[in-house]
């Protein structure tokens, strides 16, 4: 019997197809979203530059993808507009 969340991965888990991985991940994430348990520790959470730092290679990576393209053009990416108003991320890991 696998002693580790480690070795239950290795042994069990790893075994499975991505669907049935996504239907055992499914119940573990709920469950835990819907306790009010602190298994974050603050430094792992996302700063607003670590958002910003995404956000912005996501969208110069992006731009190159989609650069030849015709229909969507290359994107500019500049630091943040001071007269842009601020609007928080929809996922809940950004601040």
């Amino acid at each position: 019997m696998p002693a580790t969340a480690q070795e239950i991965y290795i042994q069990v888990i790893r075994t499975l197809s991505p669907t049935e991985r996504l239907r055992l991940a499914t119940p573990i994430l709920n469950e835990l979203s819907q306790q009010n348990i602190s298994v974050i520790e603050p430094s792992d959470t996302w700063t607003e530059e670590d958002c910003l730092d995404l956000t912005t290679f996501s969208l110069q990576y992006a731009a190159t993808l989609f650069a030849e393209s015709e229909e969507i053009p290359p994107v500019q990416v500049s630091t943040r507009d001071s007269t842009m108003p601020q609007t928080r991320p929809a996922t809940r890991f950004c601040p």
